[in-house]
């Protein structure tokens, strides 16, 4: 085998994690790290609304508060609580933005054999609450293997850990 080939055989090392990723894959297969270099395009800055219309149009110029797409409503804060067997508080996590959770490089760890590295998410869009299983090994409380909707009050269990949504 030449050079060039057993180059072109041997598998990527990512710069970042020095995983040792499969040659077809551009992302690394642990921590996602860009395994190829992504060509910088320069930032322009965005026009401002009244150029775009232009100064002959009859129209008023937007105003810089409102959206065009809507307006931003800032996600309602919710907290996880971590219980013990007897239901009594052990941890508490702020989930303002919400979190990953599991073993490793998450949000919140948890030191669960039966918790995988990148167990699962929780996201808040808006009112919402929701937690979505990263197919994790054990799933999330009754083998949750899709995204699934919390309220207030509601209970899950990621491995071992019992936990409880509430308002802020």
């Amino acid at each position: 085998m030449d050079e060039k080939t057993k180059i072109a055989a041997s598998p990527r090392e990512c710069p970042k994690c020095k995983y040792l990723n499969e040659l077809k894959v551009k992302f690394c297969q642990s921590c996602g790290e860009a395994l190829i270099k992504l060509p910088k395009i320069p930032a322009t800055k965005p026009k401002d609304a009244t150029s775009i219309i232009g100064s002959n149009s009859k129209s008023k110029p937007i105003n810089k508060e409102t959206s065009l797409v809507g307006s931003y409503k800032k996600p309602k804060p919710y907290k996880l609580i971590m219980l013990d067997h007897s239901k009594k508080i052990e941890e508490e996590y702020l989930l303002e933005e919400g979190k990953t959770i599991g073993r490793e490089e998450v949000d919140i760890i948890l030191n669960d054999a039966s918790v995988s590295r990148k167990h699962c998410e929780i996201t808040i869009d808006g009112e919402k609450i929701r937690i979505e299983d990263l197919k994790s090994k054990n799933g999330v409380f009754v083998r949750i293997r899709e995204t699934s909707e919390l309220q207030p009050g509601d209970e899950i269990r990621i491995g071992n850990k019992l936990f409880r949504v509430e308002e802020v």
